[in-house]
């Protein structure tokens, strides 16, 4: 079967074999006109890579920003940190007080000890 570049593809041909025709014929073929009318002025086209949509929504959303809209950003990330950081003390200040109750299970060195079972020194 002939394609319409003039290349012969075989039915029993694999998928490598298929993209390495395709590697060999693409350069030929990956021309615009745009790009040979501004060769012609010693100029060439620049474009973003493929499937970087991002990037062209990045660059007009910074270009939206006022300075009040990043006047508000840095508030509110501000108020946000100080509201991390307090929870974050408060987790500090339950730990420190659940440090003091410590369970010890084994032998203990104190001889005191020994009027109580083994199960009333498990109980917390």
């Amino acid at each position: 079967m002939a394609s319409n570049k003039g290349e012969v593809i075989d039915n029993t041909m694999i998928i490598p074999e298929l993209l390495d025709m395709v590697k060999q014929l693409k350069p030929l073929y990956d021309k615009y006109e745009i790009d040979e009318l501004v060769s012609q002025h010693n100029k060439t086209v620049q474009r973003l890579p493929p499937y970087h949509y991002v990037q062209n929504l990045l660059i007009e959303g910074v270009n939206k920003v006022t300075e009040e809209m990043w006047r508000n950003f840095v508030s509110y990330t501000e108020n946000e940190e100080d509201k991390f950081w307090n929870i974050d003390m408060i987790v500090d200040e339950l730990m420190a007080e659940r440090q003091d109750l410590v369970m010890t299970i084994g032998q203990s060195d104190n001889d005191d000890d020994d009027s109580f079972s083994d199960l009333d020194k498990l109980r917390i």
